[in-house]
């Protein structure tokens, strides 16, 4: 009995080991097989991470990279390529920044020995604007790296940002302790300086003892030619960048300094000649000059065989440069080879908008408009960005923004006639006469012999009371008549001669049957409408004979009936008008009520104006013309309630 109690013992004893190991044994089983799933399922959402990160689907790549990141936290490149998929999205909305530095946090506090993390925090931070938390985070890391130059500069300009340009000089001093032939820092100090007003004698004293340790004789006078330049000493300026010149050496970046400090200057043919005389392929941005200037110059051939060097904005001129040429066929292939440089946000940006510029006829101004801000904010060289976005501020009729923006590429590229003729003719059609024959003349400094600009300062000098004005105006004019087209001759001998004289030379050439083009007639019975002339009569009368009755000869014939005291008269021809194309159709274009309207506001006649521009808006409230004609109008037909709503059906129409 006692041995069969044993026995049984035994047994169980023996089946509960063999079950307890067979159990590690499936057990262990489970979780090689847990973790050879995890494995595949990581490898198969990394794959797809990079395949969407080679299709440009930045958006689902974060989402896979941040579920692998769950099972690799610690991995350093997993993290670079999360960040950089973060970086490459260009709808801030899209961007998760805030999911980006929790995951950047997690990977620090994991990795502490490692700065990737800390320069990927710095620069989140920056682009949230929370500058002290970059400062924070670099000052945590440089004090266990002090010689760390990335993040010694993420503070110099987070500092700077701030505007505590003390501690970032004190940063910048740093950086060149460690790295003193960074010439582009000493330009940096120098900027600094300036924030603070420093005078004139500690300044050149710190110039000067940078001359050892710059060991560089051409950058040492080039830095000494910006500083005079900063406290207005021209000419010693101007010395001081010829001597560089000199000692260039093969240096791109002070050849790169020195065109755009003559430029600044007003040396533009220096400029050129040092532009023409260098080798693009020694620094990018002298590469990138030297493809703006061409571009600017139409010069299209020199621009297309200049190397793309991984520039994104050199590739872009190229581009345009083909539209403007009416390459089409050759302008896909040239967009494709963005996808062979290195991928960057600004990089993305570019393509995606010169993809819809180029390629996309369909797309809104708007949508164009927020991409050439993104690149705006985003590159060093957005000057190309800038002509997009003032184009596309120009068709939505956003004269101001517009303006703002030819003068901010008149600032970055002072050498360029079109940005002054651009700020000249808005300033016109705004009623700023004299900024816009400063600015004729600063297009006419770009270049002497434009005729467009000459025609544009006299435009603008008829329009100032001043004598004396009128008589540089007829001086121009006679200079430049014979070079002269029919039509703008003559737009402008209406605005430059005396009345009478206007009166007989326009008369004297309608007798001989002259051939205008279509606006020219209607710009000349404006003329004379405002001047109090006599030759509308006749333009209008041969305008009739020629196109017809449309909006535009219907509103002057208005205003001419009007003008000669027959108010009623001139009413009753637009009603006649605009009844008559009732009958023929269900009712009349927007185009002729906005005639209707813009005529009873001409003549003061505020609320048959105020009920034409009500009755406007809510028949055609789709329509851009009848909300921007509302903003246009005279302010004494203007209410408050009036101008809401079409501002109101402006943002709805264009999505601003």
């Amino acid at each position: 009995m006692r041995h069969t109690v044993v026995e049984k013992s035994r047994r169980r004893l023996l089946i509960l080991t063999i079950s307890m190991v067979l159990m590690s044994v499936l057990s262990g089983t489970l979780f090689m097989v847990h973790q050879w799933q995890s494995l595949q399922q990581y490898n198969d959402m990394r794959q797809k991470a990079e395949h969407a990160m080679v299709q440009g689907n930045f958006k689902q790549a974060i989402g896979l990279l941040s579920r692998c990141l769950v099972y690799w936290p610690e991995n350093p490149q997993l993290l670079s390529d999360f960040t950089q998929a973060q970086m490459l999205v260009t709808d801030q909305a899209q961007r998760y920044i805030e999911l980006t530095i929790d995951v950047l946090l997690n990977s620090a506090s994991v990795n502490p020995q490692h700065d990737q993390e800390a320069r990927l925090l710095a620069d989140m931070y920056r682009a949230l604007d929370d500058q002290t938390q970059a400062i924070n985070i670099a000052t945590r890391i440089l004090k266990e790296q002090p010689k760390n130059l990335q993040l010694l500069k993420y503070r110099t300009f987070a500092r700077a940002c701030m505007g505590q340009y003390e501690k970032a000089i004190a940063d910048v001093d740093q950086c060149l302790v460690l790295k003193p032939d960074w010439h582009e820092l000493y330009l940096l100090r120098l900027y600094f300086m300036k924030q603070l007003d420093m005078p004139a004698e500690p300044v050149f004293q710190t110039v000067a003892s940078w001359q050892k340790s710059l060991n560089h004789v051409g950058w040492y006078q080039a830095l000494m030619g910006v500083i005079c330049r900063q406290f207005g000493m021209d000419q010693q300026a101007l010395n001081w960048f010829v001597d560089a010149q000199d000692q260039t050496q093969n240096d791109g970046r002070l050849l790169s300094l020195l065109v755009g400090q003559f430029d600044a200057m007003g040396e533009y043919v220096r400029a050129d000649q040092l532009l023409n005389q260098s080798d693009p392929k020694l620094d990018t941005m002298l590469l990138y000059q030297k493809a703006w200037r061409a571009w600017q110059n139409q010069q299209d051939e020199v621009l297309g065989n200049l190397p793309e060097m991984a520039v994104p904005q050199v590739l872009a001129l190229q581009v345009m440069s083909l539209r403007r040429t009416k390459q089409v066929s050759q302008i896909q292939a040239k967009l494709s080879r963005f996808k062979l440089l290195p991928q960057s946000r600004t990089t993305v940006i570019w393509e995606q908008l010169l993809g819809m510029v180029v390629a996309q006829p369909q797309a809104s101004p708007i949508q164009i408009i927020e991409l050439a801000q993104q690149v705006r904010r985003e590159s060093r060289m957005p000057g190309l960005a800038n002509v997009i976005l003032a184009q596309q501020w120009e068709k939505l009729g956003e004269q101001s923004c517009a303006l703002d923006t030819w003068k901010r590429l008149a600032h970055e590229a002072p050498a360029w006639e079109l940005p002054h003729l651009q700020q000249a003719r808005i300033m016109l059609a705004m009623g700023h006469s004299l900024a816009g024959a400063a600015s004729a003349r600063q297009a006419i400094k770009c270049n002497p012999k434009s005729i467009t600009a000459a025609v544009l300062l006299i435009e603008a000098l008829t329009q100032v009371p001043q004598a004396h004005a009128r008589e540089t105006a007829i001086a121009l004019f006679d200079e430049i008549s014979p070079k002269l087209l029919g039509d703008t001759q003559i737009r402008l001998a209406c605005r430059v001669f005396e009345t009478t004289k206007a009166n007989e030379q326009i008369n004297e050439a309608l007798k001989q049957k002259v051939h205008w083009n279509q606006q020219t007639w209607i710009e000349l019975a404006k003329v004379s409408l405002a001047r109090g002339g006599n030759w509308h009569l006749g333009c209008l009368s041969e305008y009739k004979k020629r196109y017809g009755v449309d909006p535009q000869w219907l509103r002057l014939s208005a205003l001419s009936l009007g003008a000669s005291g027959e108010l009623a008269a001139g009413r009753r021809l637009i009603e006649s008008q605009i009844s008559r194309l009732t009958q023929r159709k269900s009712k009349p274009s927007a185009s002729w009520l906005i005639a209707q309207a813009q005529f009873l506001a001409n003549l003061q006649a505020p609320l048959p104006a105020l009920q034409a521009y009500e009755h406007l808006l809510k028949q055609y409230p789709q329509n851009l013309a009848v909300a921007q004609a509302v903003l246009d109008a005279p302010s004494r037909v203007q209410q408050l309630a009036l101008q809401q709503q079409a501002v109101d059906q402006l943002r709805r129409l264009t999505g601003d």
